[in-house]
């Protein structure tokens, strides 16, 4: 890279960025290749984001003209202390933390027993909430927590119907229900708005949902190989998506007719090549340094903790407080001068919102929730590695985690909060007409926890541990035995 075109800030912030991206990409690539880690996590989907939101991104800003207001050294420092408070925050708890895997060890631990019909019963409820995203409820609250499931939902459904799906292989109705739930789920995602987010999570539910129950046991060279060609499949659809999901923003249509223009549109933009901005982090990185300049310059309002009071305040309807915190995404183009179109909003990128909510202690305090959030579900996903409803809410959170680090934290937040929400109700309702069948054992003794990928780690860990349904652990023998 030549940097005698840039400025000196600009050429700094290009080699951090640079930095960035490697230090992520050793934290993601590592423990994989040592067979320490899983593949599809949620901190691996969150390292995605960092090296997309601040890695890549960065160097966009770095070098590609500033559009936004005047940026100034002090703001590039702070942009970059900021990014080494909240990611090493992030990063400590994660690894340092143990009270995450003690509390996976001993909570969500009795389930009904999910076998394939079971599985594709529950899958089928919980494809059913995409009702309320072509039929709205008009109901404040209801409607709009019904409206978040249609979204999360289907994503959830795709999963599990997967696991069914390949726990029974040779059922052609469970095979048929995969490529239908598949179908809804894309259709569903474009639908519902011109987020890329409820694409990606439906593009990714049945390759999350493979990797946990067949692909996570296979050589790490077939796992790689495996994972680069979805990747290669599904990258070009999102861009195609990407440079035609803004084309019905000005027009009234139903979410069934958009999702028929837009699946009818793809075709032809997959031809064009798409567009590459989502891969390039947007201007995440310009936002941040943006704000910072403005909150230095008393332009723009500190707001403490506003992110976590949005995330409590959601629920309330605006009808009944109409002053509720609202996202900071839609009040940054007035903060940078920039045209007000209804709708258009930024993202502030995760470093910017801290020092939007208040500063160094906001950094701190959000990389520690963050942290042991995604350490508290990877736990509990190597607990109970063939669980179809587990897997499946990972699925549905995986692109809301992976967008973390682009911001707005509040309302991705509530994203990831809503599929848990579900995943939680309709384990409840299953255990209600299915009966309490599968009792996982307490495990909050055992850190760190054993990555189990053969079965001498199945049978070294069925004698370590007690309180287990034998006929649960004879399935999971022979199913990891079969992959």
């Amino acid at each position: 890279m030549n940097f005698s075109g840039m400025n000196g800030d600009d050429a700094t912030l290009y080699a951090f960025s640079i930095g960035v991206i490697v230090v992520a990409a050793l934290f993601l690539v590592i423990p994989v290749l040592r067979r320490k880690s899983d593949v599809f996590t949620a901190w691996n989907f969150f390292l995605v984001g960092v090296l997309t939101f601040n890695g890549r991104s960065g160097m966009t800003a770095a070098t590609t003209p500033h559009y936004l207001p005047e940026i100034d050294s002090e703001a590039y420092t702070l942009y970059y202390l900021g990014t080494i408070l909240f990611y090493g925050s992030v990063a400590a708890t994660y690894y340092y933390t143990a009270t995450p895997g003690k509390l996976a060890g001993r909570s969500f631990r009795y389930w009904a027993d999910m076998t394939p019909l079971t599985t594709a019963v529950v899958a089928s409820v919980l494809m059913a909430f995409i009702v309320f995203l072509i039929y709205p409820v008009a109901i404040p609250f209801i409607g709009q927590v019904l409206g978040n499931f249609g979204q999360s939902g289907p994503v959830i459904a795709l999963g599990m119907a997967t696991i069914a799906w390949y726990r029974n292989r040779t059922n052609p109705l469970l095979l048929a229900l995969l490529i239908g739930f598949a179908i809804l789920a894309v259709a569903g995602a474009v639908g519902a708005g011109i987020s890329r987010r409820n694409l990606i999570g439906a593009l990714f539910g049945a390759a999350v949902a493979l990797y946990w129950v067949w692909l996570r046991y296979k050589p790490t060279p077939q796992i790689a190989l495996i994972i680069a060609s979805m990747m290669a499949a599904t990258i070009p659809v999102v861009a195609a998506y990407t440079s035609i999901r803004f084309a019905l923003k000005e027009q009234q249509v139903s979410v069934v007719q958009r999702a028929q223009i837009m699946l009818q549109a793809l075709p032809d933009a997959l031809k064009s090549g798409g567009s590459a901005d989502g891969l390039e982090g947007q201007d995440s990185v310009e936002c941040a340094l943006s704000a910072i300049h403005l909150i230095g310059n008393r332009e723009m309002p500190v707001k403490p903790l506003e992110s976590l009071l949005y995330v409590f305040c959601n629920p309330v309807p605006r009808s009944y407080w109409p002053d509720k915190p609202s996202s900071v995404a839609i009040e940054l183009p007035y903060y940078f001068g920039l045209p007000a179109t209804e709708g258009f909003s930024l993202g502030l990128n995760v470093v910017g919102q801290c020092y939007y909510d208040g500063g160094f202690y906001a950094h701190l305090l959000y990389g520690f929730l963050v942290g042991f959030a995604l350490r508290y579900f990877d736990e509990l996903l190597v607990r109970q590695p063939g669980n179809p409803l587990l897997i499946g809410c990972l699925a549905a959170m995986s692109a809301q985690i992976l967008s973390w680090p682009r911001g707005c934290i509040g309302v991705v937040s509530m994203q990831v909060v809503q599929a848990l929400v579900l995943m939680v109700l309709v384990k409840e309702l299953s255990r209600l007409v299915f009966g309490t069948k599968v009792t996982y054992p307490r495990t909050d003794h055992l850190s760190p926890y054993p990555i189990l990928r053969s079965q001498d780690d199945w049978q070294r860990w069925m004698h370590s541990v007690t309180n287990v349904t034998p006929q649960h652990l004879l399935r999971r023998q022979a199913e990891v035995a079969q992959g």
